[in-house]
């Protein structure tokens, strides 16, 4: 934690309307001689922050400048007032960006109230120092609200980290199929209140036995991780790509219409293939079979036949020889064990029936 603290320049921001007064805070802050009267080097050590102090004349001017500094620590001064000091401290308590900033009031200089301490820290303040301190109380209570300020930090960070790793896939950093869900039912909440189509791509590389077969199983991981990075890298903010489980992967994104779907599916099977998979002396080229459903905006079905309708088309590809795409338009009656073209998006008129059983060998 003193690493911590030692490492961080905290912004101050001083809100106050004379200057006088502004000028006294800041060499309080910022002059060796009022750090040195802290104590031993061991006190200096833990408590003593590096400061950038910034200032405002007025709460308007605090208002204007805050969002642009994204100060730590707000020190405000009183002399305009409770009500637009509470103001401030509003803005700052209710706003997710901001109510973890420290947060401390002085008291109005020609107004002695035994009720501002509790009031201050009943509207949030962290603090609150009456305005007879001496410069080494403030200099000692600031610090005290800053220290809370960098533990907080660094524990939010923290939590931030272990959110981050338990919605990732640890080998290819996709989403993991937890983290995917719920994007997923976000999606499709969207699309049933029709502001979007909504598409699933499923993924499977084809012969990948192979690859740890006739190399090794790193070789295979490194498979699996690049294809996870070409997919993070052509869809990552387009839509929500999850590894499914050892080598399959899923994908939705929004689409107004099938073909932009299987365009996508297509541009992500021309990256599989063409790339070129190099580590420990091998080299390694792989294709990929993918299945593609789209169901338009507005549709109320059941969220998990559009997954059922990618997995069918994935099959389908499989089918046909492998390293390629099959679609379908997902729309009721549809019998999975049976889909046509009247479903198809990519249909065969030479070979495909209105019913064509689905495969059950590969």
């Amino acid at each position: 934690m003193v690493k911590l603290y030692k490492e961080r320049v905290m912004k101050i921001l001083i809100v106050e309307s004379s200057l006088h007064v502004r000028n006294r805070w800041k060499q309080c802050l910022q002059s060796p001689s009022n750090i040195s009267e802290a104590g031993s080097p061991e006190i200096l050590l833990s408590n003593h922050f590096s400061y950038e102090v910034f200032e405002a004349q007025s709460f308007a001017g605090a208002f204007d400048i805050f969002d642009t500094i994204h100060p730590d620590i707000v020190i405000s001064s009183l002399s305009g007032g409770l009500l637009k000091g509470a103001k401030l401290c509003h803005k700052v308590r209710h706003s997710d960006s901001t109510r973890h900033i420290g947060f401390i009031f002085i008291g109005d200089r020609n107004k002695i109230d035994s009720k501002l301490p509790v009031e201050c820290l009943e509207m949030g303040a962290d603090d609150y120092i009456p305005i007879q301190a001496n410069e080494r109380e403030i200099l000692a209570r600031v610090n005290a609200v800053l220290r809370m300020k960098a533990m907080t930090d660094e524990l939010r960070q923290a939590n931030h980290r272990l959110s981050v790793l338990s919605m990732t896939d640890e080998l290819t950093s996709l989403h993991n199929m937890r983290s995917f869900n719920l994007e997923y039912s976000r999606l499709c909440s969207r699309c049933k209140l029709g502001d979007f189509g909504l598409g699933m791509i499923m993924i499977d590389l084809d012969n990948f036995k192979q690859i740890n077969d006739l190399s090794n199983h790193l070789v295979g991981s490194f498979v699996i991780q690049k294809v996870g990075h070409i997919l993070n890298d052509l869809m990552g903010r387009d839509g929500v790509p999850a590894r499914y489980g050892g080598d399959e992967y899923v994908l939705v994104c929004s689409g107004q219409s099938p073909q932009e779907i299987m365009a996508r599916a297509e541009e992500i099977r021309n990256a599989i293939r063409e790339f070129v998979y190099k580590i420990d002396g091998y080299t390694v080229r792989v294709t990929s079979s993918i299945g593609a459903s789209w169901v338009e905006p507005g549709f109320e079905g059941q969220p998990r036949d559009l997954l059922k309708a990618a997995d069918a088309m994935l099959y389908r590809s499989k089918k046909l020889g492998r390293d390629q795409v099959s679609g379908m338009v997902l729309r009721y009656p549809v019998d999975f064990n049976h889909i046509g073209r009247l479903h198809l998006i990519n249909w065969d008129p030479s070979s495909d029936d209105y019913h064509i059983p689905r495969v059950q060998d590969i």
